[in-house]
């Protein structure tokens, strides 16, 4: 009979993180392996992706490795029940070890051992030889080492870009990483936050687990990165508090999107405006009428139009206020008028605005029709975390 004692609460907090995850129907995200030997609990999760022969999600493996008295372990429990039952606020998990031993080959039993008057509770639950061994890699080229909550954040300005994986832009749902920025597009738009190391390649995320990473590794202070371009891999190791953690995803192996000639484009006419209140403003015109607005540029002022002139229709008109860092052409129509005029999605903007805490560049490169007002051909966004660019909505 296996028998292990283990803390409590350091459990509980690494069965809670897995649990984060989101199984979309893959039952291997359901269960978690419990392995130990040499003191050593290694706690898995792990999704080889694959249903017979046929892939259906990428591959990803998750690791945390928690000391714990000798003895010998391997099981397969629910992950959903084995976290409940260890999360339980009457549990004392803060003071407690609980020891965990294979009665027979069906039931686990869980006792938890506390200090003071009152005791610990005693449960069994099912479980299973493991079903896939724990992964074992090799091979490894180092790629990045970097703070992880800047890694975390620049993963997540540039998700709202990210086409969908089922999407009519599939071979767009990926997060390209260049060294230390991240971009991603699904040709509406373009976020893309840091700077590009020219030296390294670019390694690709696949969109599920780009969406993933971020709860994964949240509290995470330092990362390191390596890769394994063989077996199309990406590690990501950390620290689970004080304890070694391991993300092991697939990575997609096909060429990224290219990006530089769009970056690189000087836009000719750019106005500063109050990066919050504009985003206030979307918010406002998203919540009230829709997601579809017009952006008009007149002389210093800002017109965010929404709705039609119909009947029972609400119309939203607001003005915010911008300066000029480098003034458009001579007006060649009643000052009055807007001399810039721009259909788009609302919330494609806003999505840009997201990182905005003060100023924010708008760069607007336009047409420069004969006919007034010009057309705008592309917003982009400027803060000091990410730059976006955003395609107008065509009337």
């Amino acid at each position: 009979m296996g028998r292990i004692s283990v803390n409590q609460l350091a459990l509980s907090q690494v069965l809670d993180r897995f649990a984060q995850v989101p199984d979309d129907g893959a039952e291997a995200l359901e269960v978690v392996q419990l392995r130990a030997s040499a003191g050593i609990l290694e706690v898995i999760m792990v999704d080889y992706g694959i249903d017979g022969q046929r892939i259906v999600r990428p591959h990803l493996s998750t690791r945390v490795s928690l000391p714990c008295s000798e003895g010998e372990l391997v099981a397969e429990v629910e992950l959903d029940a084995f976290s409940r039952l260890l999360r339980c606020p009457q549990a004392g998990a803060d003071v407690s070890t609980v020891s965990l031993s294979t009665l027979d080959a069906v039931d686990l039993l869980v006792e938890q051992f506390r200090p003071g008057p009152l005791p610990g509770f005693e449960a069994t639950i099912s479980y299973n030889q493991p079903l896939v061994p724990a992964p074992v890699y090799a091979d490894w080229t180092p790629y990045l080492t970097m703070n992880g909550e800047k890694f975390v954040k620049r993963l997540g300005l540039v998700l709202p870009a990210m086409a969908h994986e089922k999407g009519d832009r599939a071979e767009l749902a990926a997060v390209t990483m260049h060294g230390g920025r991240m971009s991603a597009t699904d040709r509406h738009r373009l976020h893309v936050a840091g700077e590009a190391a020219q030296i390294m390649n670019p390694v690709l995320i696949p969109a599920q687990h780009a969406r993933e990473l971020p709860e994964l590794l949240a509290g995470s202070k330092m990362v390191e990165l390596s890769v394994n371009q063989k077996k199309k891999l990406l590690s990501i190791k950390t620290l689970f508090g004080d304890f070694p953690y391991e993300i092991v995803v697939g990575i997609c192996d096909n060429a990224p999107p290219s990006i530089e000639h769009i970056t690189g484009q000087l836009s000719p006419n750019i106005i500063t405006v109050n990066g919050p209140a504009l985003a206030e403003l979307l918010q406002r015109a998203i919540d009230v009428v829709g997601d579809q607005v017009r952006i008009a540029i007149r002389d210093r002022a800002l017109d965010v139009l929404a709705g039609e002139v119909v009947p029972d229709q609400v119309i939203l008109r607001q003005e915010i206020r911008y300066e000029v860092e480098r003034p458009p052409p001579p007006y060649r129509q009643d000052p009055r008028d807007p001399r810039y005029t721009i259909h788009i999605n609302a919330s494609y903007l806003l999505a840009a605005l997201g990182a905005a805490q003060g100023p924010v560049e708008l760069y607007f490169a336009d047409v420069d029709k004969e006919e007034a007002p010009s057309y705008v051909e592309a917003i982009r966004v400027v803060s000091p975390d990410l730059v976006a660019i955003v395609m107008p909505r065509r009337p």
